[in-house]
């Protein structure tokens, strides 16, 4: 098991508890986070001494995203006395850098996300809490080496197509998570394709930019999404909300359609990426208008 504080001599208590693990549960989530659990909590027993004696406990772990871009991540860890059901203990378990950081993105003008903060000061276009992220290809081809996006004071005015891609990553990322409950392309906050910053080992889901010289075209391909800067007279940089959720639902596509390429199953992928890139589109300006399916 575990050891936390110390040995502890002569326990005086029942072992048998009188509330269940899912009760726990239940009054964990109402004292904490409520219905916006991430996912599913998990309980188990353990016995604690606290200054009014010894408790029988259901240890109730918890994972919530933020409720907007201005909260917080929180994971409560929350002791339910198994007896009389009154919380004994909460406490957060989140040691993160995620931060909230503002900039200029291309097309959505001025807009809030998130970055990850490293203790030199430097702050990463890397949301850990979405699992999504930015990267630089310099007019690379897919596969090549990327650059990590960097700002010194989380105000980022310099590079709008990357705040862009950035912020349409997450927009996207809550699209469907608020709309079908899905964490991430593949549901479980994947495909990671380049390692975060943080050193924790996690992958993230990538958007590269700056994708060969002009390109007028974004793709996905799997694990990772690519954007050209576009030729500068018929496209600029393909990184809008609609082509970003585009590229990301053919993610989705390849992982539940099971289209095999064949007849018309391309122009069916196509169609399936157009609907959801508006879609997502419409789900942040609140409801349908001229421009949506254009």
């Amino acid at each position: 098991r575990e050891l936390t504080d110390a040995l502890v001599r002569d326990l005086r208590v029942d072992t048998t508890p009188a509330l269940d693990a899912a009760a726990a549960i239940e009054r964990a989530l109402a004292a904490t986070v409520g219905d916006r659990a991430t996912t599913p909590p998990t309980a188990e027993l353990a016995v604690v001494r606290r200054k009014d004696g010894d408790h029988l406990v259901w240890r109730v772990a918890i994972e919530s995203l933020p409720a907007d871009d201005v909260g917080a991540w929180t994971k409560p860890l929350v002791l339910i006395d198994a007896h009389s059901g009154q919380v004994v203990h909460v406490a957060d378990r989140v040691v993160d850098a995620t931060v909230n950081a503002t900039g200029t993105a291309r097309y959505a003008g001025s807009v809030g996300f998130k970055t990850w903060s490293q203790p030199n000061g430097q702050f990463y276009l890397e949301d850990n809490i979405r699992k999504v992220a930015v990267y630089d290809l310099r007019n690379g081809e897919a596969g090549d080496p990327v650059v990590r996006q960097v700002d010194s004071d989380n105000v980022w005015t310099g590079n709008s197509t990357a705040v862009q891609a950035h912020w349409a990553l997450e927009q996207t990322w809550d699209y469907y998570r608020a709309v079908f409950g899905r964490n991430g392309i593949d549901g479980n906050n994947g495909p990671g394709y380049v390692a975060s910053v943080s050193g924790d080992g996690s992958r993230l889901v990538s958007a590269l930019i700056h994708w060969e010289p002009g390109a007028n075209n974004a793709k996905w391909i799997d694990p990772f999404m690519v954007f050209g800067d576009g030729d500068g007279t018929t496209f600029g940089p393909l990184v809008s909300l609609d082509i970003v959720a585009h590229e990301w639902t053919h993610g989705v596509t390849s992982r539940e359609a099971g289209l095999d390429g064949l007849n018309e199953t391309p122009s069916l992928n196509e169609h399936i990426s157009d609907v959801f890139g508006a879609s997502a589109e419409t789900w942040l300006a609140g409801g349908v208008n001229a421009n949506t399916w254009l």
